[in-house]
């Protein structure tokens, strides 16, 4: 319901369970200008509690997010060393089989040449003690050869 003023009225629940309709500031006897000065004032004076709770809150807010920062920098430094440690220690492991590879190779490359010499003594050796046996051999094979060769015209 719209009062003098043209404004909303509300209805209230009153202690005894009645119900009654606020009363206009010009029926209270209050001037318009003190009802401003005492609106005003509550508007400060929770303003001013807002802030208080907001100062509060954000030294709050900020003890939580250095000590969270904190730990997280102290997480990032330990995952860090830990890394570092296994990269190194792979490094490591990497450079000694490297290492070990190029000492079997060595081996093996000295190896196959003491083979191929040993292999040649023993075959000069044979082709001294029996030259007619190597002649007909690769006489033989030579004719094998130029007639498969041959046959493929």
């Amino acid at each position: 319901m719209p009062n003098d003023e043209g404004k909303n009225m509300e209805i209230e629940n009153q202690p005894g369970g009645t119900v009654a309709a606020p009363m206009s500031p010009a029926a209270a006897g209050v001037s318009a200008a003190e009802l401003n000065e005492v609106d005003k004032k509550k508007v400060r004076e929770a303003l001013h509690l807002l802030e208080e709770v907001a100062v509060d809150k954000r030294d709050a807010l900020k003890l939580l997010i250095a000590e969270k920062y904190s730990n997280l920098k102290t997480v990032v430094k330990e995952t860090e060393s830990g890394v570092t440690a296994k990269l190194n220690s792979a490094k490591c492991r990497a450079t000694e089989a490297a290492v070990h590879a190029k000492e079997v190779a060595v081996h093996a490359k000295d190896v196959g040449a003491e083979k191929a010499v040993e292999v040649a003594k023993q075959v000069d050796k044979s082709v001294h003690d029996k030259p007619w046996q190597f002649i007909g051999g690769v006489a033989l094979s030579s004719l094998l050869l130029g007639w498969i060769l041959g046959r493929r015209d």
